[in-house]
């Protein structure tokens, strides 16, 4: 630039794009701007996508997981309409992600466009019916719970999952429908696996609700119809094991339309599933008018919603767990969300491979040390990693046996030995950041929490949570192995929200579009 313009130019933007002015340009394109954002780490680099290109979603999917900000367009250079059809899947990929598009254009041009972009965007979060906007005197109401309990010798070992349904089932018993509960329990695959029947959660619930649960042995047929063709308004009915048949899970239509026929109105309050589409999670609600979300389906949503969308800040993300590349999406969802990111477990291990440290036999994702690279150069500050850990030279899962531990610093891990949780200096690190924080969201252990010798990491965060809940903070933890954990823990009660599914929190915080509650009605 100094030859051309005769004295030194300094690129001081923090907001860089390109266009893509014909097809086969945008890949190349976002991989150059993926080297400008890690070379410049104030950068933030935009996508480009040439609009109609018949690889348009996967092209700007890949550069929003390589770390790109957000996908600039321009109407007249491009020459594209953006009421066209063909960019619907452009608009929602960027909901998705959660990234923000930006439309160079003329003014003319511009408002309808931009009118179809935001009203798209409205469209795609409008609320859905909940349990109180049914009118459910005398009407049969089947309901999705999520009674995927464990059992032992034949017996509920843990009713959380049952206990946390009971707001909406006492709703519909006081408010005189007829209730049909339908949920899976294990992973039968499509046989009758007596040990997995949910009997045993209809003696629960007959406890819990001080009235008799019938049950039936099947979830389809004639005899299952009959039992429904018998309740009154007030009485509950649980069906059996829905995953005793393939078609549950395979989404079938005609399962579907089996169940949907048990009722005139659907709910669904298993949160856990909601990732899910199957027959009684998606499948049902093409066959049934009015489709509505139960009161544990709303909290969840909620909860989780508000974190994202609105937190009080600051706003400090914990994730852990064993690999990257089951957090991937999530991390490019948050990170230009949250003012700190705490990132701890095995995972933390290619992350320090990133930074050219030693790591031993800790768990690594060789593919994924880019990314991590790219993830450190983007995050900077944000990103909160340990400093020290518990490294051991010996470590058998299956038997629950590990050697001797010892704390060393992070740059100082043995070639032959792996580190299994966090030391006492990173909880310390950790403490500064969330005695900060108002609003927090954890997902993933910070050890093998399983082992009590490697759980005083993981143990140690949930504590955190609990002090910080009592400070004032809100605190989501994103179920599975983090809800696990603050059990263990013993203070499950003492944090604002723990979520009852693991998988369905992870895809809502990855911004992604939760088949089980897109199917629900939409209010007027």
């Amino acid at each position: 630039m100094k030859e051309r313009c005769g004295y030194p130019i300094r690129c001081d933007a923090r907001l860089q794009n390109y266009y893509a002015h014909k097809a086969g340009l945008a890949r190349e394109l976002n991989a150059y701007m993926v080297d400008i954002c890690r070379s410049y780490p104030q950068v933030t680099g935009m996508a480009a996508v040439y609009p109609g290109e018949t690889d348009a979603v996967e092209v700007l999917e890949q550069a929003f997981q390589n770390g790109l900000g957000g996908v600039k367009l321009h109407g007249h250079v491009q020459c594209f309409d953006m009421n066209d059809p063909s960019m619907h899947d452009v608009y929602e990929v960027c909901s998705d992600y959660g990234k923000p598009l930006i439309m160079h254009n003329l003014v003319s041009l511009c408002l309808g466009g931009a009118k179809f972009f935001f009203n798209y965007q409205r469209e795609s979060k409008m609320s859905k019916l909940t349990v109180e906007d049914l009118n459910l005197p005398g009407q049969r109401v089947l309901m999705r719970v999520d009674f995927n309990v464990p059992l032992e010798n034949g017996q509920v070992a843990n009713d959380k999952r049952i206990r946390a349904a009971l707001p909406t089932i006492k709703y519909v018993v006081e408010n005189g429908g007829k209730l049909i509960l339908m949920s899976h329990l294990g992973r039968p695959k499509g046989r009758r696996v007596p040990e997995m029947s949910l009997q045993p959660c209809a003696d629960v619930l007959s406890g819990l609700l001080a009235k008799n649960v019938a049950f039936a042995e099947d979830c389809i047929g004639a005899t299952v119809e009959g039992a429904v063709d018998k309740l009154d308004n007030g009485d509950v009915l649980l069906l059996e094991n829905l995953r005793y048949y393939q078609e549950e899970t395979d989404n079938d239509e005609g399962f579907a339309q089996k169940l949907a026929g048990l009722g005139d109105l659907y709910i669904n309050d298993a949160f856990g599933t909601a990732h899910r589409a199957h027959a009684s999670t998606e499948g049902v609600t093409h066959f049934i008018e009015r489709c509505a979300a139960g009161y544990l389906m709303t909290k969840e949503l909620d909860y989780l919603g508000n974190v994202l969308e609105n937190p009080t800040r600051p706003f400090v993300a914990i994730l852990g767990g064993a690999k990257i590349s089951g957090k991937i999406d999530v991390i490019t969802h948050l990170l230009p969300k949250v003012d700190r990111v705490i990132i701890g477990g095995g995972m933390a291990y290619t992350f320090f491979k990133a930074q050219g440290l030693e790591i031993g036999k800790s768990l690594l994702e060789a593919d994924k040390v880019d990314y991590a690279k790219n993830i450190l150069a983007q995050g900077g500050d944000k990103i909160v990693l340990p400093v020290d850990c518990q490294v051991t030279d010996f470590f058998d899962f299956n038997a629950r046996r590990i050697g001797s531990l010892k704390q060393v610093g992070i740059a100082e891990i043995p070639a032959d030995q792996e580190s299994l949780d966090i030391g006492s200096e990173s909880i310390e690190k950790f403490r500064s950041v969330l005695s900060q924080a108002k609003t927090v969201v954890w997902n993933g252990p910070m050890g093998v929490f399983e082992i009590p010798e490697t759980a005083k990491g993981t143990f140690a965060i949930a504590e955190l949570l609990a002090e910080v809940t009592a400070g004032g903070a809100i605190t989501v933890i994103g179920g599975g192995d983090s809800a696990s954990a603050i059990d263990k823990a013993g203070v499950a009660e003492k944090v604002s929200h723990v979520s009852t599914g693991g998988g369905a929190s992870l895809e809502f915080m990855e911004g992604k579009t939760l088949p089980g509650v897109a199917a629900l009605t939409d209010k007027k």
